[in-house]
């Protein structure tokens, strides 16, 4: 392991203040004193480039677009299933593949009732918080309308734009491929047809429909994703007819749907929000004011939150030995997989012999230490959640020897790279094989595990790496775009639903930025994503994940968990395994 990115001294003398000040808090991190307002300031860890839903890409911005805006359903905050939200019903048909969406407003909803805060009366459990959720309110009637934070109705016709302008090739919404499933969807993205065909339409006000060009059991669970989101098609023309279209979600031009509304708007130091009095459960909102703070500093995340003047802290992995018997602690699984994309247009890696030897190069026991967690070493790409069950091994035929390519065996990788061309790690005219490595500037491990990685596969194979740390706002366009040479760092949260674990890789022409989808491996994912039966569907995911392995496009690294601090008084933000914070639940004890 790695020393962490403070120098040692450092690093010691902030150790020794982090215990005393433990001891003499009484079992909590810093300071814990009620706030005299229902203010809670969130530490973000990175400045959004947008706070658009159909153009954001990190899950940084995710956090704060939940805050503003709200959409057809929202996942429950601990059990991660639909409930209500803008609908409160919908209907779907025997083949999977028309649903109707019954919006808040609708006299006479019909169909499947989703559940709202009146089925959230039970305590849930975080860590070592208990908490009522609905805090004994009851829901608001399902007749009256949801609206804008300007008091526009908010109707079925906002629905069929947002989605219209979602698949609009000039939008170039960075994952509108993985959204292309409603009818026509993947045409209109490619220019191949209008707008207008898009299976999607306003049977009125409150009533949506929605066609699809395949079976989806899943999709009303999909609608959590902000690219369905709906955005308020008159702000939007306003700023197009200002010239300046993007200006739509500055302070005191934005409208929105969410509990919040944007306040202010400070780059790289803090963007606010704060109640929106026109949202439809504005009763429920505790908090009158939430404040995101895009620092991506650990010492100086730390140092906020000891001193109270941030409520939450993102645990920086060094630490996490320190603080984890802490009461203000938690920690969770994480529906997150870490890995190694590989630009396979790229040589050495356009070979997927040398890809199969990187990867059975890595020793991802200690890869996974390097954050000091619950990390668990990923022999394979799909996290086991929601039922699902990886391939044990993934045996591959090379020059008539079988070979686990899944598995931990330098010995064996270095053979693979040899009949590859490259012995001990050198090319045939005698030079290194040098690849290189980029990672964001927000990673909280991202030189760490670079050098954890340069040294394993320098060990084992001889590669000599070449890391390089890239701003965080220029980094998902390069990923996305394929626009690196070598390797890059990356992390994906899919949806809480197994077809979606490969859903990155749809998410561009670049195919996620890795250039790789073979025709099987794309017929593959497409008859699992139309599978109605969860456990053929199950079996069809694992079936994809072996596909993926064998050729071998990433390296997949850990799956994660989240660790994280929240001080005592911060009631009703409970984390879960996809990182879906839910604002609007969350109240501050005050003096």
């Amino acid at each position: 392991m790695t020393r962490p990115v403070f120098n040692s001294v450092g690093c010691l003398t902030f150790a020794l203040l982090l215990l005393t000040g433990c001891q003499q808090r009484d079992g909590y991190f810093g300071r814990v004193q009620k706030p005299s307002s229902k203010r809670l300031v969130f530490e973000n860890m990175l400045e959004p480039s947008s706070i658009d839903p159909q153009l954001a890409t990190t899950t940084y911005e995710a956090l704060i677009i939940d805050a503003l805006f709200d959409s057809l359903v929202r996942l429950h905050p601990v059990t991660l299933q639909p409930t209500a939200a803008l609908a409160t019903h919908y209907e779907r048909n025997a083949e999977a593949t028309r649903y109707v969406f019954y919006l808040r407003g609708h006299p006479q909803p019909r169909g499947i009732r989703l559940p709202n805060t009146d089925d959230m009366r039970e305590e849930f459990r975080t860590g070592k918080i208990p908490m009522d959720l609905s805090r004994g309110h009851s829901a608001p009637p399902d007749t009256i309308p949801a609206r804008w934070s300007d008091g526009r109705v908010i109707t079925a016709h906002d629905f069929v734009y947002s989605w219209h302008r979602l698949f609009d090739p000039k939008t170039a919404a960075p994952f509108g491929q993985m959204g292309a499933f409603v009818l026509n969807s993947a045409e209109i993205l490619a220019g191949k047809q209008p707008t207008k065909d898009l299976g999607v339409r306003a049977l009125d006000d409150s009533t949506l429909e929605v066609l699809l060009d395949r079976p989806s059991d899943f999709f009303v669970l999909m609608q959590d994703w902000g690219m369905f989101y709906p955005v308020p098609r008159h702000a939007i023309e306003a700023a197009e007819a200002r010239g300046a279209p993007a200006s739509w979600t500055e302070p005191g031009r934005i409208v929105t749907s969410g509990a919040f509304q944007l306040a202010d708007w400070k780059p790289y130091e803090q963007l606010t929000v704060r109640k929106n009095p026109y949202y439809w459960e504005a009763g429920l909102t505790g908090l009158d004011e939430l404040v995101f703070l895009p620092i991506g500093d650990n010492l100086t995340n730390l140092n906020l939150y000891r001193a109270g003047k941030a409520d939450t802290l993102i645990v920086p992995p060094a630490y996490v030995p320190l603080l984890k018997n802490l009461r203000d602690h938690i920690s969770v699984p994480a529906l997150e997989v870490y890995y190694v994309e590989l630009n396979t247009r790229q040589p050495p890696l356009d070979n997927v012999l040398v890809r199969y030897a990187i990867n059975m190069a890595t020793d991802k026991r200690q890869v996974a230490k390097l954050l000091n967690g619950a990390q668990t070493p990923a022999r394979t790409y799909c996290l086991p959640y929601f039922g699902y069950q990886a391939p044990v091994t993934i045996p591959v035929t090379i020059q008539g020897r079988v070979y686990d390519v899944s598995s931990y065996d330098p010995e064996a990788a270095r053979e693979i790279l040899a009949m590859a061309g490259y012995s001990d790690g050198k090319k045939s005219n005698g030079n290194s094989l040098r690849i290189e490595y980029i990672y964001a500037s927000s990673t909280p491990v991202g030189s760490d595990l670079a050098e954890v990685l340069r040294r394993q596969w320098q060990e084992n194979l001889g590669i000599e790496l070449t890391a390089t740390k890239v701003d965080a706002l220029q980094f998902s366009g390069m990923i996305l775009g394929g626009q690196y040479k070598g390797m890059a760092q990356w992390a994906w949260v899919p949806a809480p639903e197994p077809a979606t674990f490969f859903d990155l890789l749809f998410a561009s022409e670049q195919n996620g930025g890795m250039f790789w989808m073979p025709p099987a491996f794309a017929k593959k994912m497409s008859e699992a994503k139309a599978t109605v039966d969860p456990a053929t569907r199950l079996r069809r995911v694992a079936e994809a994940d072996r596909m993926i392995m064998e050729g071998m496009p990433l390296v997949p690294l850990f799956h994660n968990a989240w660790d994280y601090m929240i001080k005592p008084y911060v009631k009703g933000l409970p984390m879960n395994v996809g990182f879906d914070l839910r604002f609007k639940y969350a109240w501050v004890e005050t003096e």
